[in-house]
């Protein structure tokens, strides 16, 4: 190669972040995504709302494509050891389980008390939601992405017998295109109907080491703006159906809610913020990176569970009769944003470090006995 070759070879300047697993602006996306939720929850307790009517599915697509980036860029670029595999099902398990089981017991009791209660948790549900298949409320998102967990170590196999990105790039687009072709003939509730969500994160994730070395810096103001640019299309009323076309949030006409989650324009750009975001410019660090935006991001899960009986409380009580239109609804925001701060850090945190704990012992223990039984007498 001559030494003008080797000067065209050379890689742009490393962007900031690369070589980390930790991306602190994607700990901000997830926390707006929840805020996102919250806020586009507010008309159904006849409070005002300052996002389009559905900011909170919107929110949920970012959840979804954010989880299926998160497994492509922090798991596929390895090989799927059996260690590597049972430490990846014990942290989701550890993550999600817990106070997911917790505040859906709580549901179930409460709702036996007061059938009035938000979350109608009848006997049904209960069962339904334990397996991870419920649709009551706000926790019907979680069964795919449970779901999701499940079916990505099948990828992560996948491409660890490939060793190709490009191949197996070629055969998560081909299911993911299943999957959006089909989504009318699944239960919202069933991974295969969110499928193609998940998998345009994980193809983000791909396309990010493909691109990490090989622009410049300054190419990510552009980048982010555009990223932005995209938010404010998800949150301001009427623009996204504006832009990306109307949608029916009816289980009657539409029960998939396919006009919104088989949108393939919201799903590329939903599948863009965590790529976008996954860098690091000093602008994009100051919004999504500042101490609040890390703080939401961690209590993001608490937030999308609790904010709706704390809507159903303060609502019900009258406790937010005195307060005039948008103050009500900034006062619940704050409220649940509180309580699933200390929700966070006295249950969710310490119950998620002790879980995953005890499945890794329990995990290790039935191998050690599985392989003492292989070995000859």
């Amino acid at each position: 190669m001559s030494p003008r070759d080797k000067t065209i070879a050379r890689p742009a300047e490393p962007l900031r972040g690369q070589s980390r697993d930790h991306m602190p602006c994607l700990d901000g996306l997830r926390g707006l995504a929840a805020v996102m939720v919250v806020l586009g929850h507010a008309g159904d307790f006849g409070l005002p709302s300052f996002v389009d009517g559905g900011a909170s599915h919107c929110g949920v697509l970012i959840f979804f494509a954010l989880s299926g980036f998160l497994m492509g860029e922090l798991y596929l670029v390895t090989p799927p050891t059996r260690i590597r595999v049972e430490a990846y099902s014990a942290a989701r398990l550890a993550r999600i389980v817990p106070i997911y089981y917790l505040v859906v017991l709580a549901a179930f009791a409460i709702h036996w008390w007061d059938p009035d209660f938000a979350y109608t948790v009848t006997p049904v549900q209960l069962v339904r939601l334990l397996t991870f298949n419920g649709s009551t409320s706000v926790f019907w998102s979680i069964g795919p992405e449970v779901q999701f967990y499940a079916v990505f170590i099948g990828l992560w196999l996948i491409r660890g017998r490939l060793q190709h990105d490009a191949i197996f790039a070629a055969v998560v687009l081909v299911l993911a295109g299943l999957s959006l072709a089909n989504i009318h003939r699944w239960p919202g509730v069933f991974v295969a109907s969110k499928f193609h969500i998940f998998a345009f994160g994980m193809l983000a994730a791909l396309l990010r080491r493909r691109l990490v070395n090989h622009f410049p810096q300054f190419v990510l103001v552009t980048v982010h703006a555009l990223a932005f640019a995209i938010l404010v299309i998800f949150l301001a009323p009427g623009l996204s159906q504006m832009l990306l076309g109307e949608t029916h949030f009816d289980r009657q006409v539409d029960p998939a809610f396919a006009s919104f989650y088989g949108n393939l324009p919201r799903i590329l750009l939903a599948a863009f913020l965590p790529l976008a975001f996954s860098f690091e410019t000093r602008f994009a660090s100051a919004l999504l990176a500042n101490p609040a935006a890390a703080v939401l991001g961690r209590c993001s899960f608490s937030i999308y569970l609790l904010h709706v009986p704390i809507y159903d409380a303060a609502t019900r009580s009258g406790l937010l009769a005195p307060l005039h239109g948008w103050v009500a609804t900034v006062a619940v925001l704050l409220g649940t944003v509180v309580l699933s701060f200390f929700t966070y850090r006295v249950i969710e945190a310490p119950a998620r470090g002790r879980v995953r704990a005890a499945l890794l012992r329990a995990i290790q223990g039935k191998t050690r006995f599985w392989l003492r039984r292989q070995r000859p007498a």
